[in-house]
């Protein structure tokens, strides 16, 4: 069972979206995007409460305005009661001038609507894991968490293992139980309780009893807990610091879904939360085993941990800005694999590129300084550390501080794999600038000359001469070589950082790079580089001007 579409319209922030997720979701953007409405409006459709008038207000609609009917729809993959949809339509009725809330179901080839029941909503139901842990919650036995689910799971599981014999031994264990556990205090509240009843009862002809079960003989796991031990002393949970408490609710959550695979959808609020970094790694390789066996996750996230280059088409990049009638709400930007591989074909001329090779090809090359750039609002390409190193320090000596405005410089390993980079941030309409070494007489890197300057100046180029335009800076040699021709004292340079870290010739340059750019002083900066900040500002700035 998994989601295959999500269709919200007029709920808070998000006017219009739409959001096809993988059996992985990651929604990544900036604080108040809008990615928790994401989460919230599903949990409106596949959550615990059926929604009505008294639960919304008008914060709930878009813009403030409850004549902005809501709508929201959850598609399913193929499904065993071949249901195609569920959703949640809210707006004024006509009739009545109130506030008018349907939960409404649809079958796949049919045009009748119905009503939800609960069986359905159960089953169909998503484990709502929000940022703020609630770990008391789901160790409750509601049909909605955790505890409650893997009690249910397990009765249905022991009642088709289980013969009738089986059955009536335990329920005989359990008689003996309870008659120890009668004590004489025991049986006098029994007593009193059963008096106290039938007294208040004004039709006596029904015999009606109260009794007190040490289990529930219709489910045999409802009286399941979690006993927390610290040092070997039991504690309660309340006792517990909330980083225990939000492992505890992980460590659940893992044990659950690797027992009942593919039972649940998950929605789970920054994993990354009380993590320690291995941690997040470790608990994203799990996510990645959980999807391969069916459980579909949709998490929210600002940890490059829990998004992967390889997998970009499960990232969802969320953004908030003005719409075209300047209002502000909330874009969602996806790209699907297959319409990238159609791209890259038309782009290269290359029709041998499949989505495994994309997958492979990145695979190679991702790591988590790529994964961050997801997270950014401006990317720089450049070829590796070098540039990665120190231009980030130039930009803040120069004023403008890349952490501070959200630019993340990305090393691509060579520029081989600028092209394929250009391409897969324009797809997610990231801003950006792109840094190369023409690397002037090097016939090896003729075909990336040629693919780079087709696609940032509309001719190949074998070898560019230097220039600084408004998207790129480009090198006739190479970075070092631009610094040797405008920095006077630059060999100098060199040979000191070369000396201090016991450093070979030509090796670590974007140690020696990144020296050298702590060492200068603004004024001492090179004309290129500031050329080049300057214009990486001026498209930032271009760029935030369109969201203002």
């Amino acid at each position: 069972m998994r989601i295959s579409r999500i269709h919200i319209k007029n709920y808070r922030s998000l006017r219009n979206i739409d959001i096809y997720p993988k059996g992985l979701c990651a929604l990544v953007g900036e604080n108040n995007a809008g990615k928790s409405n994401i989460l919230r409006a599903l949990n409106l459709v596949l959550g615990e409460a059926y929604p009505s008038a008294r639960s919304l207000d008008k914060t709930d609609f878009f813009n403030n305005d409850i004549c902005n009917s809501i709508l929201i729809e959850v598609y399913f993959e193929d499904n065993e009661e071949n249901v195609e949809k569920i959703f949640l339509k809210v707006g004024i009725d006509e009739e009545t001038e109130a506030l008018k809330v349907e939960l409404k179901m649809k079958y796949r080839g049919s045009p009748d609507e119905y009503y939800v029941k609960k069986d359905i909503k159960e089953k169909y139901g998503i484990i709502h894991i929000k940022a703020i842990r609630d770990l008391e919650r789901h160790l409750g036995q509601s049909s909605w968490t955790l505890l409650g689910k893997i009690s249910r799971l397990l009765n249905e599981e022991f009642s088709n293992v289980s013969d009738e014999s089986t059955r009536i031994e335990i329920d005989r264990l359990y008689q003996s139980i309870k008659e120890k556990l009668s004590i004489k205090k025991f049986k006098l509240l029994e007593k009193e309780l059963k008096e106290a009843l039938s007294s208040q009862l004004l039709r006596t002809e029904h015999d009606i009893k109260l009794d007190f079960q040490p289990f529930d003989p219709l489910d045999y796991y409802k009286t399941l807990q979690l006993i927390p031990k610290e040092l070997g002393e039991i504690k309660e949970i309340s006792q517990l610091g909330d980083g225990t408490k939000n492992m505890i609710l992980l460590a659940l959550f893992r044990a659950y879904a690797k027992t009942f695979p593919g039972t649940s959808i998950i929605a789970i609020e920054e994993p990354e939360i009380y993590l320690h970094p291995q941690s997040c790694k470790s608990l994203y390789t799990l996510f990645r085993e959980l999807e391969d066996k069916g459980t579909q996750i949709i998490l929210t996230t600002h940890h490059p941990e829990f998004v992967d280059l390889e997998y970009f088409d499960e990232i969802c990049v969320v953004r908030k800005s003005k719409d075209k009638d300047g209002l502000y709400s909330t874009s969602v930007t996806q790209v699907d694999i297959n319409s990238f591989v159609e791209k890259r074909r038309r782009e290269t001329g290359i029709h041998a590129i499949t989505s495994e090779s994309i997958r492979q090809f990145l695979r190679n090359i991702s790591n988590s300084e790529a994964n961050k750039s997801f997270f950014s609002r401006f990317i720089v390409i450049v070829e590796g550390n070098t540039e990665k190193f120190a231009l980030p320090i130039y930009a803040k000596k120069l004023g403008f501080d890349f952490d501070k405005r959200s630019v993340e410089v990305v090393g691509v390993n060579g520029k081989n794999q600028i092209d394929t980079f250009i391409s897969l941030y324009e797809e997610f309409d990231f801003p950006y600038y792109v840094i190369w070494d023409g690397d002037k007489d090097k016939q090896k890197d003729v075909e990336a000359n040629r693919r780079i300057t087709r696609r940032l100046k509309g001719e190949e180029i074998d070898w560019p001469e230097t220039e600084i335009a408004e998207k790129f800076a480009v090198f006739e040699n190479n970075w070092e070589d631009e610094f040797s021709k405008n920095l006077p004292g630059y060999d100098t340079l060199v040979e000191e950082a070369m000396k201090i870290y016991g450093l070979k010739k030509d090796r670590n340059k974007e140690i020696v790079a990144k020296y050298i750019a702590n060492k200068l002083a603004k004024e001492e900066i090179p004309d290129f580089i500031v050329d080049i900040v300057s214009k990486i500002e001026a498209l930032w700035e271009g760029y935030e001007a369109r969201d203002i």
